[in-house]
């Protein structure tokens, strides 16, 4: 699976070990409006179009953001690419989300989400590139953390995340 955006230089990469089989998190990663119990900012997320290639979710954000996911490749066992969607169906950022067997523990995983953020048709190239580099990469990345971690969580200890449980961010709270 490859990110079908072109080098936007908005690229990001998150990767944790999590205490999971690889099984199990894919198994959570295909089930219908998983991400209600995964996502620490997400207070409830609704699937439109469901499994596979063409499926569509709208994530709802405690702070009344909406988003929708559109799923450009769906890999069993391995994991999905997707752009998503704003409330008014510009394209905002491409993100793989992919789980692997942990190397020489069957009971762990590795997940990663890697994705780039799509360029701002309303600032300049240059400008938007710096605001990537000092600002919204670093805040990217902390997002898919706390939602990587929110699935160690879930799946772990069978509860539901709570809202910004891994950390407060400015946009999703």
């Amino acid at each position: 699976m490859t990110s079908t955006s072109t080098d936007t230089g908005l690229a990001f990469r998150v990767s944790r070990r999590v205490a999971v089989p690889a099984a199990e998190v894919w198994r959570e990663m295909q089930r219908p409006g998983h991400l209600t119990e995964c996502h620490p900012f997400c207070q409830r997320n609704e699937p439109e179009r469901w499994p596979g290639v063409g499926s569509r979710d709208a994530v709802h954000y405690y702070n009344g953001k909406v988003i929708h996911r559109n799923f450009l490749t769906w890999e069993e066992g391995r994991g999905y690419l997707v752009y998503v969607t704003d409330e008014r169906e510009r394209r905002v950022l491409d993100a793989e989300f992919l789980v692997a067997p942990a190397p020489g523990d069957p009971r762990a995983s590795i997940m990663t989400i890697r994705g780039s953020g799509v360029p701002s048709r309303i600032l300049p190239d240059r400008v938007r590139r710096v605001m990537w580099q000092v600002a919204e990469r670093a805040l990217i990345e902390r997002y898919f953390d706390a939602v990587i971690q929110g699935f160690e969580f879930h799946l772990t200890t069978g509860k539901t995340v709570g809202r910004s449980q891994f950390g407060w961010l400015p946009l999703f709270s």
